[in-house]
Protein backbone atom coordinates (compact mmCIF):
# COMPACT_ATOMS: atom_id res chain seq x y z
CA UNK A 1 0.00 0.00 0.00
CA UNK A 2 1.40 3.54 -0.91
CA UNK A 3 0.12 6.64 0.46
CA UNK A 4 1.00 9.73 -0.53
CA UNK A 5 0.43 12.52 2.36
CA UNK A 6 0.11 16.23 1.45
CA UNK A 7 0.77 19.01 4.19
CA UNK A 8 0.35 22.88 3.71
CA UNK A 9 3.74 23.78 4.66
CA UNK A 10 7.59 23.13 5.77
CA UNK A 11 6.96 24.64 9.28
CA UNK A 12 7.79 22.89 12.32
CA UNK A 13 3.93 23.17 13.30
CA UNK A 14 1.48 20.63 15.89
CA UNK A 15 0.01 19.40 12.57
CA UNK A 16 3.19 18.87 11.13
CA UNK A 17 4.15 16.79 13.96
CA UNK A 18 0.84 15.45 14.49
CA UNK A 19 1.63 13.72 10.88
CA UNK A 20 5.38 12.47 11.29
CA UNK A 21 4.03 10.69 14.62
CA UNK A 22 0.93 9.22 12.82
CA UNK A 23 3.66 7.91 9.74
CA UNK A 24 5.73 6.83 12.95
CA UNK A 25 2.84 4.42 13.97
CA UNK A 26 2.69 2.65 10.79
CA UNK A 27 6.13 1.35 11.68
CA UNK A 28 7.27 0.76 8.11
CA UNK A 29 4.09 -1.37 7.51
CA UNK A 30 3.40 0.82 3.86
CA UNK A 31 5.16 2.80 1.12
CA UNK A 32 5.00 6.35 2.39
CA UNK A 33 5.53 10.03 0.71
CA UNK A 34 4.94 13.51 1.78
CA UNK A 35 4.37 16.48 -0.77
CA UNK A 36 4.90 19.65 0.77
CA UNK A 37 3.37 23.17 -0.83
CA UNK A 38 6.48 24.86 -0.08
CA UNK A 39 10.28 24.24 1.46
CA UNK A 40 10.99 24.54 5.00
CA UNK A 41 12.43 22.83 8.23
CA UNK A 42 9.66 20.11 8.39
CA UNK A 43 11.25 18.85 4.99
CA UNK A 44 14.64 18.00 6.82
CA UNK A 45 13.10 16.42 9.99
CA UNK A 46 11.14 14.20 7.18
CA UNK A 47 14.51 13.28 5.47
CA UNK A 48 16.04 12.38 8.84
CA UNK A 49 13.02 9.60 9.51
CA UNK A 50 14.03 7.86 6.08
CA UNK A 51 10.53 9.49 4.62
CA UNK A 52 10.55 10.86 0.94
CA UNK A 53 9.27 14.11 0.15
CA UNK A 54 8.29 16.15 -2.80
CA UNK A 55 7.42 19.92 -3.37
CA UNK A 56 5.14 20.80 -5.19
CA UNK A 57 3.23 24.39 -4.94
CA UNK A 58 -0.56 24.78 -4.08
CA UNK A 59 -3.05 27.14 -3.13
CA UNK A 60 -3.74 26.84 0.56
CA UNK A 61 -7.27 27.68 1.67
CA UNK A 62 -7.10 29.21 5.72
CA UNK A 63 -9.78 29.13 8.04
CA UNK A 64 -8.46 29.18 11.72
CA UNK A 65 -9.18 31.81 11.78
CA UNK A 66 -8.36 32.74 8.03
CA UNK A 67 -8.57 36.25 6.40
CA UNK A 68 -11.78 38.60 7.34
CA UNK A 69 -14.09 38.88 4.37
CA UNK A 70 -13.10 42.32 3.85
CA UNK A 71 -9.29 41.47 3.22
CA UNK A 72 -7.90 41.18 0.11
CA UNK A 73 -6.39 37.29 0.37
CA UNK A 74 -10.31 36.35 1.06
CA UNK A 75 -10.38 36.06 -2.54
CA UNK A 76 -6.96 34.91 -3.18
CA UNK A 77 -7.11 32.22 -1.42
CA UNK A 78 -10.59 31.31 -3.74
CA UNK A 79 -8.05 30.07 -6.08
CA UNK A 80 -7.59 27.22 -4.06
CA UNK A 81 -11.11 25.96 -5.08
CA UNK A 82 -10.34 25.65 -8.69
CA UNK A 83 -7.97 22.60 -9.82
CA UNK A 84 -4.17 22.48 -10.22
CA UNK A 85 -2.90 20.73 -13.08
CA UNK A 86 0.42 20.90 -12.28
CA UNK A 87 -0.60 19.16 -8.87
CA UNK A 88 -2.84 16.54 -10.06
CA UNK A 89 0.28 15.83 -12.26
CA UNK A 90 2.26 15.27 -9.76
CA UNK A 91 0.47 13.40 -7.35
CA UNK A 92 -0.71 10.70 -10.09
CA UNK A 93 2.93 10.41 -10.87
CA UNK A 94 3.33 9.32 -7.74
CA UNK A 95 1.10 6.61 -8.34
CA UNK A 96 -0.30 6.74 -4.51
CA UNK A 97 -3.10 4.18 -3.40
CA UNK A 98 -4.72 6.71 -1.47
CA UNK A 99 -4.32 10.38 -0.83
CA UNK A 100 -4.21 11.89 2.82
CA UNK A 101 -4.76 15.09 2.99
CA UNK A 102 -3.22 16.36 6.54
CA UNK A 103 -5.29 20.15 6.80
CA UNK A 104 -8.70 21.75 5.45
CA UNK A 105 -5.80 24.06 4.17
CA UNK A 106 -4.82 21.21 1.75
CA UNK A 107 -7.95 21.67 0.10
CA UNK A 108 -7.25 22.49 -3.75
CA UNK A 109 -5.38 18.85 -3.89
CA UNK A 110 -8.83 17.35 -3.37
CA UNK A 111 -10.30 19.66 -6.13
CA UNK A 112 -7.46 18.75 -8.41
CA UNK A 113 -8.10 14.94 -8.42
CA UNK A 114 -11.77 14.68 -9.74
CA UNK A 115 -12.36 11.04 -11.34
CA UNK A 116 -8.68 10.05 -10.64
CA UNK A 117 -9.88 6.41 -8.84
CA UNK A 118 -7.79 7.67 -6.06
CA UNK A 119 -9.58 7.55 -2.52
CA UNK A 120 -9.02 10.77 -0.46
CA UNK A 121 -8.95 10.78 3.16
CA UNK A 122 -9.25 14.35 4.46
CA UNK A 123 -7.91 15.35 7.91
CA UNK A 124 -9.79 17.76 9.81
CA UNK A 125 -6.74 19.12 12.42
CA UNK A 126 -8.91 22.58 12.86
CA UNK A 127 -12.83 23.81 14.12
CA UNK A 128 -14.42 26.94 12.03
CA UNK A 129 -15.10 28.05 15.35
CA UNK A 130 -12.59 30.98 14.94
CA UNK A 131 -13.09 31.09 11.15
CA UNK A 132 -13.26 35.18 9.98
CA UNK A 133 -15.37 34.93 7.18
CA UNK A 134 -18.41 32.91 6.63
CA UNK A 135 -17.83 32.93 3.08
CA UNK A 136 -14.21 30.90 3.67
CA UNK A 137 -16.31 28.54 6.55
CA UNK A 138 -18.90 27.65 3.30
CA UNK A 139 -16.44 27.30 0.67
CA UNK A 140 -13.97 25.07 2.50
CA UNK A 141 -17.27 22.80 3.86
CA UNK A 142 -18.28 22.53 0.31
CA UNK A 143 -15.30 21.50 -1.31
CA UNK A 144 -14.42 19.24 1.46
CA UNK A 145 -17.81 17.71 0.82
CA UNK A 146 -17.39 16.82 -2.86
CA UNK A 147 -14.08 14.81 -2.73
CA UNK A 148 -13.39 13.25 0.47
CA UNK A 149 -14.26 9.39 0.63
CA UNK A 150 -12.86 9.40 4.58
CA UNK A 151 -12.83 12.01 7.21
CA UNK A 152 -10.39 12.16 10.35
CA UNK A 153 -11.47 14.74 12.98
CA UNK A 154 -8.76 15.29 15.75
CA UNK A 155 -12.09 15.41 18.36
CA UNK A 156 -15.30 16.27 19.02
CA UNK A 157 -14.24 19.80 18.44
CA UNK A 158 -12.79 19.89 14.94
CA UNK A 159 -15.76 17.87 13.87
CA UNK A 160 -18.02 21.25 12.96
CA UNK A 161 -19.36 21.16 9.45
CA UNK A 162 -19.24 17.53 9.04
CA UNK A 163 -21.10 15.80 12.20
CA UNK A 164 -23.35 14.13 10.80
CA UNK A 165 -21.51 12.99 7.83
CA UNK A 166 -21.29 9.17 7.38
CA UNK A 167 -17.65 9.42 6.48
CA UNK A 168 -16.60 10.87 9.55
CA UNK A 169 -14.26 9.34 12.08
CA UNK A 170 -12.79 11.16 15.39
CA UNK A 171 -9.36 9.53 15.74
CA UNK A 172 -7.24 11.51 18.56
CA UNK A 173 -3.80 13.05 17.49
CA UNK A 174 -0.49 11.52 19.26
CA UNK A 175 2.14 11.96 21.29
CA UNK A 176 5.69 10.05 20.83
CA UNK A 177 5.43 7.68 24.09
CA UNK A 178 9.83 7.36 23.74
CA UNK A 179 10.34 11.08 23.98
CA UNK A 180 7.64 11.68 26.81
CA UNK A 181 9.22 9.14 28.97
CA UNK A 182 13.19 10.83 28.65
CA UNK A 183 10.99 14.19 29.00
CA UNK A 184 9.77 12.50 32.57
CA UNK A 185 13.50 11.09 33.56
CA UNK A 186 14.99 14.84 32.64
CA UNK A 187 12.12 16.39 35.05
CA UNK A 188 14.76 18.18 37.54
CA UNK A 189 17.60 18.67 35.23
CA UNK A 190 15.39 20.78 32.94
CA UNK A 191 14.23 22.92 36.10
CA UNK A 192 18.20 23.08 37.14
CA UNK A 193 18.70 24.70 33.78
CA UNK A 194 16.11 27.22 33.83
CA UNK A 195 16.85 28.22 37.58
CA UNK A 196 13.24 27.12 38.95
CA UNK A 197 14.29 25.94 42.77
CA UNK A 198 12.27 22.49 43.81
CA UNK A 199 10.34 24.28 46.09
CA UNK A 200 8.70 26.37 43.61
CA UNK A 201 5.73 25.33 41.94
CA UNK A 202 5.60 26.17 38.52
CA UNK A 203 2.60 26.95 36.74
CA UNK A 204 3.27 26.68 33.20
CA UNK A 205 1.81 27.96 29.39
CA UNK A 206 3.12 26.07 26.21
CA UNK A 207 1.66 28.35 23.39
CA UNK A 208 1.76 31.43 20.80
CA UNK A 209 2.02 34.28 22.94
CA UNK A 210 -0.89 35.95 21.65
CA UNK A 211 -4.59 36.94 22.57
CA UNK A 212 -6.45 34.11 20.61
CA UNK A 213 -3.63 31.23 22.47
CA UNK A 214 -4.74 32.81 26.09
CA UNK A 215 -1.33 34.40 26.88
CA UNK A 216 -3.48 37.34 28.39
CA UNK A 217 -5.82 35.53 29.93
CA UNK A 218 -2.70 32.95 31.39
CA UNK A 219 -1.03 36.13 32.68
CA UNK A 220 -4.02 38.25 33.67
CA UNK A 221 -4.82 34.93 36.28
CA UNK A 222 -0.79 34.90 37.42
CA UNK A 223 -1.65 38.63 38.90
CA UNK A 224 -4.43 37.12 40.45
CA UNK A 225 -2.50 34.24 41.70
CA UNK A 226 0.39 36.19 43.03
CA UNK A 227 -2.54 38.54 44.96
CA UNK A 228 -4.19 36.15 46.81
CA UNK A 229 -0.93 34.19 47.63
CA UNK A 230 1.82 36.41 48.34
CA UNK A 231 3.50 33.70 50.49
CA UNK A 232 3.00 30.97 48.26
CA UNK A 233 6.38 29.98 46.23
CA UNK A 234 4.77 30.30 42.84
CA UNK A 235 7.01 30.80 39.55
CA UNK A 236 5.17 31.31 36.21
CA UNK A 237 6.71 29.93 33.16
CA UNK A 238 5.62 30.98 29.28
CA UNK A 239 7.38 28.90 26.30
CA UNK A 240 5.91 29.91 22.83
CA UNK A 241 6.60 32.53 19.51
CA UNK A 242 5.85 36.25 19.89
CA UNK A 243 4.11 36.38 16.95
CA UNK A 244 4.87 39.88 15.17
CA UNK A 245 1.95 42.28 14.51
CA UNK A 246 0.38 41.87 11.52
CA UNK A 247 1.84 43.33 8.21
CA UNK A 248 -1.58 43.71 6.81
CA UNK A 249 -4.05 44.24 9.26
CA UNK A 250 -6.43 45.27 6.92
CA UNK A 251 -8.32 48.94 6.17
CA UNK A 252 -10.44 48.76 9.50
CA UNK A 253 -7.29 49.09 11.45
CA UNK A 254 -5.84 51.50 8.91
CA UNK A 255 -8.56 53.55 9.01
CA UNK A 256 -8.43 53.66 12.43
CA UNK A 257 -11.94 51.64 13.62
CA UNK A 258 -10.28 48.54 14.96
CA UNK A 259 -7.20 48.29 16.90
CA UNK A 260 -4.23 45.72 16.21
CA UNK A 261 -2.60 43.42 19.02
CA UNK A 262 0.49 44.16 19.73
CA UNK A 263 1.88 40.67 21.74
CA UNK A 264 5.38 42.52 22.29
CA UNK A 265 4.12 45.29 23.60
CA UNK A 266 1.27 43.41 25.56
CA UNK A 267 4.07 41.37 26.88
CA UNK A 268 6.52 43.69 28.12
CA UNK A 269 3.63 44.93 29.70
CA UNK A 270 3.13 42.56 32.09
CA UNK A 271 6.57 41.94 32.69
CA UNK A 272 7.09 45.03 34.14
CA UNK A 273 4.07 44.06 36.25
CA UNK A 274 5.48 44.33 40.38
CA UNK A 275 3.83 41.12 40.89
CA UNK A 276 5.56 39.56 37.80
CA UNK A 277 8.62 41.30 38.08
CA UNK A 278 10.76 38.29 39.89
CA UNK A 279 8.01 35.55 39.22
CA UNK A 280 7.53 35.55 35.32
CA UNK A 281 9.83 33.56 32.64
CA UNK A 282 9.40 33.61 29.07
CA UNK A 283 11.36 31.02 26.90
CA UNK A 284 9.74 32.03 23.74
CA UNK A 285 9.76 29.40 21.26
CA UNK A 286 11.12 25.93 21.72
CA UNK A 287 11.50 23.05 19.84
CA UNK A 288 11.51 20.81 22.26
CA UNK A 289 8.60 21.13 23.89
CA UNK A 290 7.98 18.40 25.76
CA UNK A 291 10.83 18.26 28.38
CA UNK A 292 9.31 22.14 29.04
CA UNK A 293 5.93 20.50 29.72
CA UNK A 294 7.21 17.76 32.00
CA UNK A 295 8.87 20.64 34.50
CA UNK A 296 5.79 22.07 35.05
CA UNK A 297 3.61 21.47 38.13
CA UNK A 298 0.22 22.72 36.46
CA UNK A 299 0.24 23.65 32.59
CA UNK A 300 -2.88 25.69 32.01
CA UNK A 301 -4.02 25.70 28.58
CA UNK A 302 -6.59 28.90 28.18
CA UNK A 303 -6.95 29.07 23.90
CA UNK A 304 -9.97 31.29 22.66
CA UNK A 305 -10.14 29.26 19.24
CA UNK A 306 -12.70 26.74 20.58
CA UNK A 307 -10.21 23.43 20.46
CA UNK A 308 -7.82 22.05 23.08
CA UNK A 309 -4.49 21.76 20.63
CA UNK A 310 -1.77 18.94 21.73
CA UNK A 311 -0.89 20.80 24.45
CA UNK A 312 -3.51 18.80 27.01
CA UNK A 313 -2.41 15.39 25.88
CA UNK A 314 1.65 15.82 26.19
CA UNK A 315 1.34 16.90 29.21
CA UNK A 316 -0.76 14.26 30.37
CA UNK A 317 1.74 12.10 28.73
CA UNK A 318 4.78 13.63 31.22
CA UNK A 319 2.54 13.25 34.12
CA UNK A 320 1.60 17.12 34.54
CA UNK A 321 -2.05 18.07 35.77
CA UNK A 322 -3.58 20.10 33.60
CA UNK A 323 -6.13 23.28 33.71
CA UNK A 324 -7.90 23.59 30.00
CA UNK A 325 -10.59 25.95 28.65
CA UNK A 326 -13.28 24.18 27.09
CA UNK A 327 -14.01 23.50 23.41
CA UNK A 328 -16.47 25.66 21.54
CA UNK A 329 -18.78 22.21 21.79
CA UNK A 330 -18.12 21.10 25.03
CA UNK A 331 -17.82 17.65 24.00
CA UNK A 332 -14.16 16.92 23.44
CA UNK A 333 -12.92 13.65 25.44
CA UNK A 334 -9.25 14.76 25.12
CA UNK A 335 -9.31 15.83 28.77
CA UNK A 336 -12.19 14.32 31.06
CA UNK A 337 -13.54 16.88 33.47
CA UNK A 338 -12.44 16.15 36.99
CA UNK A 339 -10.99 12.77 36.07
CA UNK A 340 -7.60 13.70 33.51
CA UNK A 341 -8.16 17.41 34.01
CA UNK A 342 -10.01 20.04 35.03
CA UNK A 343 -11.69 21.75 32.18
CA UNK A 344 -13.46 25.82 32.92
CA UNK A 345 -15.47 27.29 30.05
CA UNK A 346 -13.93 28.93 27.84
CA UNK A 347 -13.03 32.98 28.18
CA UNK A 348 -13.89 32.68 31.74
CA UNK A 349 -10.93 34.01 33.56
CA UNK A 350 -12.69 33.66 36.99
CA UNK A 351 -13.25 30.02 36.27
CA UNK A 352 -9.92 29.70 34.96
CA UNK A 353 -8.37 31.36 38.66
CA UNK A 354 -10.27 29.00 40.27
CA UNK A 355 -9.78 25.66 38.47
CA UNK A 356 -5.93 26.54 38.93
CA UNK A 357 -6.19 27.70 42.35
CA UNK A 358 -7.66 23.89 43.39
CA UNK A 359 -4.64 21.92 42.11
CA UNK A 360 -2.49 24.49 43.92
CA UNK A 361 -3.88 23.99 47.39
CA UNK A 362 -4.75 20.43 46.26
CA UNK A 363 -1.80 18.03 46.23
CA UNK A 364 -3.78 14.84 46.50
CA UNK A 365 -6.17 15.79 43.42
CA UNK A 366 -3.05 16.49 41.76
CA UNK A 367 -1.39 13.54 41.92
CA UNK A 368 -4.91 11.75 40.71
CA UNK A 369 -4.73 13.51 37.68
CA UNK A 370 -1.32 12.84 37.10
CA UNK A 371 -1.73 9.37 37.32
CA UNK A 372 -5.25 9.04 35.48
CA UNK A 373 -4.05 11.20 33.24
CA UNK A 374 -0.84 9.33 31.97
CA UNK A 375 -3.07 6.12 31.69
CA UNK A 376 -5.37 7.72 29.69
CA UNK A 377 -2.80 8.78 27.27
CA UNK A 378 -1.00 5.68 26.93
CA UNK A 379 -4.04 4.23 25.73
CA UNK A 380 -5.50 6.94 23.69
CA UNK A 381 -2.73 8.68 22.34
CA UNK A 382 -0.70 6.10 21.89
CA UNK A 383 0.91 6.45 17.63
CA UNK A 384 0.68 2.48 17.52
CA UNK A 385 -2.90 2.28 18.55
CA UNK A 386 -4.25 5.30 16.80
CA UNK A 387 -2.38 4.76 13.59
CA UNK A 388 -4.05 1.08 13.34
CA UNK A 389 -7.21 2.61 13.42
CA UNK A 390 -6.14 4.87 10.09
CA UNK A 391 -4.47 1.80 8.65
CA UNK A 392 -7.81 0.25 9.19
CA UNK A 393 -9.67 3.13 7.22
CA UNK A 394 -7.23 3.03 4.41
CA UNK A 395 -8.17 -1.07 3.92
CA UNK A 396 -11.55 -0.54 3.95
CA UNK A 397 -11.52 2.42 1.79
CA UNK A 398 -9.63 0.21 -0.21
CA UNK A 399 -12.02 -2.70 0.02
CA UNK A 400 -14.90 -0.49 -1.21
CA UNK A 401 -12.80 0.46 -4.25
CA UNK A 402 -12.18 -3.26 -5.40
CA UNK A 403 -15.72 -4.41 -4.88
CA UNK A 404 -17.10 -0.95 -7.16
CA UNK A 405 -14.37 -1.45 -9.76
CA UNK A 406 -15.65 -2.58 -13.85
CA UNK A 407 -13.66 -6.21 -13.24
CA UNK A 408 -15.07 -7.21 -9.80
CA UNK A 409 -18.63 -6.53 -10.72
CA UNK A 410 -18.55 -8.69 -13.90
CA UNK A 411 -16.48 -11.62 -11.94
CA UNK A 412 -19.60 -11.27 -9.52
Amino acid sequence: MKIVFVHQDGRLTGSAFSLLNLIRGFKGSMNVHVVLAEAGPYQAVLQQEGIPTSICPFTRFWTFPGPNWYQKHAFSQLRAAIPNPALRQHLLDLAPDIVHLNDKACLQTGVSLPNCGIPIVQHLRSSYYPTASPLGKWASISCIRSYANALIAISEDETDGFTRDKRLSVIFNTVNLTETEQAIAQKQATRSEFGIRESEMVIGYAANISGVKGAWDFLNMTIALCERYPDQPLRFVMAGNLPNPSSNPGRLVKWGLRKSEDPKALLEAFQAHPLLKNKLLVLGFQKAILPIIAAMDILVVCTRLGVLGRQPFEAMAVKTPIVVAAGHTGKSRVVLHEKTGLVAPMKDLSALIQATERLILDASLRQQLTENGYEYAQTNFNPAINSQKVLELYESLLLKKTESSPVHATEV
